[in-house]
């Protein structure tokens, strides 16, 4: 695998575009050919600059993991009040570009991206077999059920020093079809079905699952709210591999790797904090609708040359329209003054002949 580079000529100026390659035969002795596994883009003496920076940041970043991890645990007991009782375990995974042979932790496995082909790094669920329910269902049958939610009950037992919690929730089998903005309401736009197929499945263990915990001294409802924040934590799963970007990793040694989760983590915070502050402002919109929203905003640099070589860069955001101010003035938050012009001196040049920055 290795880097390839292509030249070409547009409006009188030459542009570098790379992309990574690799060396494969289509089928024993035949001759070999380059596959490209990855393209790269144009790459100018400004991004090379920009690039060496980031991944500088990424090598110090580690230093400072601890006390960043302190701190983060400090602020969210003041801003949320979040108490550490009990802690859920789970875990997930990501994959990598290329064979990552400088990393120990890039290893073959169970791909949760759905690409076996590719090394996965683990991230970080505890559960109980299905058999579990049918093996233990002559103790459980008999008790009584507790509501602890108009669709949820629940009941206890205790076996070999484990206590168990069976729920039961009760299922929506009814697909509902609603017209469009421009349609009536009429029995053609507005329509219902039964689901046979989900009824079919939940009529399997008819809607009951089996919670299992070490914690004998609980009550159901406290156990069962636990496993509910279950999801929660799939919801963060998501949320690092959609919105925060932490797939697939690109870097080969192991500290970067390390970095790489560690800002997505960071990253995860602020999400968060997000999700928080809306709460009391905005109850129905979610984090991922308030940043759509202020991605609405632009930020842009307009760049004047100068006579002795510089640049005037003048940086520059669109206006917000009438959601996002409306969003701004509920968070008590609002936009800055434009920042003042700058001067920039040339970038610094990459030197091909050696993989250093000049």
């Amino acid at each position: 695998m290795f880097l390839r580079s292509t030249t070409r000529k547009k409006d009188g100026k030459k542009h570098r575009y790379y992309s990574v390659v690799e060396s494969v035969r289509s089928a024993p002795g035949a001759r070999p050919h380059q596959r490209t596994l990855l393209h790269l883009g144009e790459i100018n003496s400004e991004q090379q600059a920009a690039w060496a920076k980031a991944i500088g940041v990424l090598d110090k970043l580690l230093e400072h993991r601890d006390a960043l991890f302190t701190h983060l645990q400090s602020r969210w007991k003041d801003l949320f009040g979040v108490k550490y009782e009990v802690l859920l375990y789970d875990l997930t995974s990501t994959s990598f570009e290329g064979q990552a042979e400088e990393n120990p932790k890039a290893q073959r496995g169970y791909s949760r991206d759905h690409r076996p082909d590719c090394k996965q790094v683990v991230i970080a669920r505890v559960g109980t077999p299905r058999s579990r329910i049918q093996e233990t269902r002559p103790i459980w049958e008999t008790l009584a059920w507790e509501k602890i939610r108009d669709t949820v009950h629940v009941k206890s037992f205790t076996h070999s020093d484990e206590l168990y919690v069976v729920a039961k929730s009760a299922k929506r089998f009814v697909t509902i079809e609603l017209p469009k903005e421009e349609e009536e309401l009429n029995g053609q736009t507005f329509r219902f079905k039964l689901d046979k197929e989900k009824l079919k499945d939940a009529a399997l263990y008819d809607g009951h699952y089996l919670l299992r915990s070490n914690l004998s001294n609980k009550e159901p409802k406290y156990l069962w709210e636990l496993y509910m924040l279950l999801v929660e934590i799939e919801a963060v799963f998501r949320s690092f591999k959609n919105d925060l970007g932490i797939r697939p990793v690109y870097h080969q040694r192991e500290p970067r790797v390390d970095a790489h989760i560690f800002v997505c983590f960071q990253a995860y915070c602020l999400y968060v904090t997000l999700k928080h502050w809306l709460k009391p402002l905005a109850s129905g919109l979610t984090s991922r609708q308030a940043l759509e929203q202020f991605a609405k905003v632009q930020m842009l640099d307009v760049v004047f040359p100068t006579t002795d070589g510089k640049k005037l860069v003048m940086s520059r955001y669109t206006q917000a329209d009438d959601g996002l101010k409306l969003l701004m003035a509920r968070m008590k938050k609002e936009f800055g003054e434009q920042p003042p012009p700058k001067i920039r001196t040339p970038a610094l040049e990459w030197n091909q002949a050696e993989p250093t920055w000049r």
